[in-house]
């Protein structure tokens, strides 16, 4: 059976934050106790077990309604278990943004261990003048135990759509049995991935093409941008988190003001 977690939040005029409305989750998934950060309300997701199991079926459904503003983060790591010759796991997040609302959704980064599998999907649905900032980080596996792109699968897709038109859509699909992942056209000496997209506010999207991402400012991370349809996404390569961390955080800033 899937576990579920379902969030809504809402604006209250009267006090000029959000809050939320509803909420709902079965186990392993939890939701951390929310608080408010100014207009923009914070909310923790958790998972009771250590991580992804074999046989795992995570779904995922969040709604801004009209002018609420939103920041989820994550507890810590997602860790992809080993699955063994057959297993899998799986998980969909369905993300609705209504006019006016905002939403920063902000992961830890995956961990696929040795014989794990994993399929994730993600569908983005914000309606004019919404806005999101998404951002998800991958990495190579226990590199530091010297399980370097040693699960047997690993797919994760994200399709935008704004104001009912797809305007992103992203894929990666990686199985180390059948491609040479260090290859000069997949991660060459990197082992860790992040990919932010922006979508809403043109002024922004904007501000967001002329940020600097050289290796000047940022000497460890091989990074471009890219002009979608409607919306900006920003993709790095390194070999630590917290260096992608760093340069998303200080996009983050940008978007925020």
């Amino acid at each position: 059976m899937a576990a579920q977690l379902i969030l809504t939040t809402a604006y209250n005029k009267d006090t000029l934050k959000s809050y939320k409305k509803n909420s709902y989750f079965s186990a392993p998934l939890k939701i951390g106790e929310p608080r408010s950060e100014d207009e923009r309300l914070h909310m923790i997701f958790m998972m009771a077990s250590a991580g992804i199991l074999k046989g795992d079926e995570l779904i995922y459904d969040i709604t801004c309604e009209k002018a609420s503003k939103l920041l989820i983060t994550e507890q810590s790591y997602s860790k992809l278990f080993d699955m063994g010759t057959d297993g899998s796991a799986k998980k969909h997040m369905s993300i609705n943004v209504q006019e006016n609302a905002s939403l920063i959704y902000r992961p830890c980064a995956v961990v696929p261990f040795k014989n794990s599998c994993f399929v994730s999907g993600t569908d983005i649905r914000i309606d004019k003048g919404g806005e999101i900032f998404w951002s998800d980080i991958f990495t190579a596996g226990r590199v530091a135990m010297g399980e370097c792109f040693a699960f047997r699968h690993y797919e994760n897709r994200t399709r935008v759509w704004y104001d009912n038109r797809l305007v992103w859509l992203d894929k990666c699909n990686l199985i180390p049995a059948e491609f040479d992942m260090t290859n000069m056209y997949y991660y060459r000496n990197y082992t860790h991935q992040g990919t932010c997209f922006y979508c809403g506010d043109e002024e922004k999207e904007n501000m967001l093409l002329d940020i600097d991402i050289s290796d000047k400012k940022y000497p460890r991370v091989y990074a471009g941008i890219t002009r979608a349809k409607k919306g900006v996404c920003v993709r790095v390569l390194t070999n630590q988190s917290q260096d992608i961390e760093e340069l998303f955080s200080d996009i983050e800033a940008v978007i925020t003001g």
